[in-house]
């Protein structure tokens, strides 16, 4: 149940989607504001799929975009989260509303902005996305993660913090020679390509090159089993999981990190140092996981899924296997692209802004 805050605080209001790429640098600013002052109470505002022990959580029914779902149902559950937003904001008289795009961010922004609550947006994404693109006009700053954001007009009050994280550096990449290790990871939709892709690219190589590599893949629950199989018949020693929580340790013991293009994944391999082979997701709306991995220009390998091939792949692998020097300067490159302190820089932006306490009285 939310508790009941103070009126001698700050009220802070960060609004996000429920998927990792809108509530990881939610809760990383709601950290980051917590490590730079104590006059504020933080509320996080998601749906179903938010959990932090350290701050409030609101959790709205505001049921996933797919094809089972009827429009008239998200209507009404965005309509009700309005509402519900609305009457909170009226009572509870919030200093700053910070929205991080996604659905579930809608109403709660929306009913700030009608209430006269300075907001402020957070885009993740090289293409703005249609949330927050709804919000645009009213909002008082953007904070963008880009120096270029497709579809942004940059006549809005803007500066670019870019993308909260939730990972450190790693140590300094140090090529290895005659081994490669993996990680291929890429949410469900990504995790069920690679489970195609990357046994049959791995098939190509030769019994000795296979044993020069070694596997840590992100993999569908129903697809565990026949995945594994596909590894047993290559005589391959892999590990295959749905989900992974050390991320942090697995990006440091990597060579080469295959993954789609989220903004999440994407600023977390800038901060990490690690070489990255992006296979963006091409269903993503307005096709923002490709427009994320070209920002990094050649600092990463970037192939899209209609053109890569189980050939194409084995091929880049048998690259990597045979000249680690050229993932030590792609590590380096991506490096370079890093906003190590966008947690921070993000929270100061926010703190910017508040409004006098006395009106919060």
């Amino acid at each position: 149940m939310q508790k009941k805050l103070s009126n001698s605080l700050f009220k802070i209001y960060l609004c996000a989607g429920g998927t990792g790429g809108h509530l990881f640098p939610a809760i990383a600013t709601a950290r980051a504001l917590l490590k730079a002052r104590t006059d504020t109470e933080i509320t996080v505002i998601s749906d179903k799929r938010v959990s932090e022990p350290n701050v409030n959580a609101i959790k709205l029914f505001i049921p996933l975009r797919s094809k089972k779902i009827q429009v008239p149902l998200f209507i009404f559950a965005m309509f009700w989260s309005f509402l519900r937003c609305f009457y909170l904001f009226l009572t509870e008289k919030p200093s700053i509303v910070v929205g991080f795009g996604g659905y579930p961010s809608v109403p709660a922004v929306l009913a700030a902005q009608m209430l006269g609550i300075p907001t402020i947006l957070h885009e993740q994404n090289a293409y703005i996305g249609r949330a927050n693109r709804s919000l645009l006009k009213r909002a008082r700053h953007v904070a963008l993660s880009f120096e270029k954001t497709m579809a942004f007009d940059t006549r809005i009050s803007h500066c670019v913090t870019g993308n909260p994280a939730r990972i450190h550096p790693c140590t300094p990449y140090q090529p290895k020679k005659n081994h490669l290790s993996l990680f291929a990871t890429g949410g469900s939709q990504g995790a069920a390509f690679f489970s195609t892709l990357l046994p049959e690219a791995l098939s190509l190589l030769s019994a000795q090159k296979r044993k020069n590599i070694t596997l840590v893949q992100q993999c569908r629950a129903e697809l565990l089993e026949s995945t594994q199989k596909s590894y047993d018949d290559l005589g391959m020693h892999v590990t295959l999981k749905p989900f992974f929580d050390h991320v942090q340790e697995l990006y440091e013991k990597a060579d080469l990190v295959i993954a789609r293009a989220g903004a999440s994944t994407v600023s977390e391999l800038t901060i990490a140092g690690r070489a990255a082979l992006f296979i963006p997701y091409p269903y993503a709306t307005d096709h923002h996981q490709l427009y994320n991995a070209k920002a990094l220009g050649d600092a990463c390998f970037l192939e899209e899924q209609k053109n890569l091939t189980p050939q194409k792949l084995a091929e880049i692998l048998q690259k990597s296997l045979n000249q680690p020097e050229i993932l030590e300067k792609k590590a380096k490159d991506i490096q370079n692209y890093s906003m190590v302190q966008a947690a921070s820089h993000l929270a100061q932006v926010i703190q910017d802004l508040l409004p006098p306490l006395e009106t919060n009285n």
